[in-house]
């Protein structure tokens, strides 16, 4: 899990997380901190309860097991094209490279509702399109 989910986790209390969960706080506890590993229905459990406190649809079941990858809604291979009209640059990168460099909560955003609704999202100064597959990357 990131530093921004755990700041929005630690915002809502692991309390309230384990509480609308269904489990003991200090088990919770050690999932968020990498002791132990959520289950795959616990993890898509907590994904739902976290995501349903904190008002954001960025959790994912790897945040909770770190072996539940394939289960993610926002693939780290998805190909974006980011750029920004102020400088006319684009740039594609994956998703994973993106959130790699950039920990960010409005990011986050941006790209769970890119992958979803498919239309370009802004983020600060920046355009984030889908890179479609067929077409060869520009500098």
């Amino acid at each position: 899990m990131n530093y921004t989910k755990r700041l929005l986790i630690n915002g809502v209390t692991i309390k309230s997380l384990a509480e609308r969960a269904g489990m003991q706080r200090s088990n919770l506890s050690k999932i968020i901190n990498g002791e132990r590993r959520a289950n795959r229905d616990l993890a898509i459990n907590l994904v739902r309860c976290a995501n349903e406190l904190t008002g954001h649809s960025v959790f994912e079941p790897s945040d909770f097991n770190d072996q539940l990858h394939n289960l993610d809604n926002v693939c780290a291979d998805v190909r974006i094209r980011v750029s920004c009209p102020l400088f006319n640059v684009t740039k594609v990168v994956s998703v994973g490279e993106l959130l790699e460099k950039h920990d960010n909560l409005n990011l986050m955003l941006a790209l769970n509702n890119l992958v979803y609704d498919g239309e370009t999202q802004a983020w600060g100064g920046y355009n984030l399109d889908l890179q479609p597959e067929d077409q060869p990357v520009r500098w």
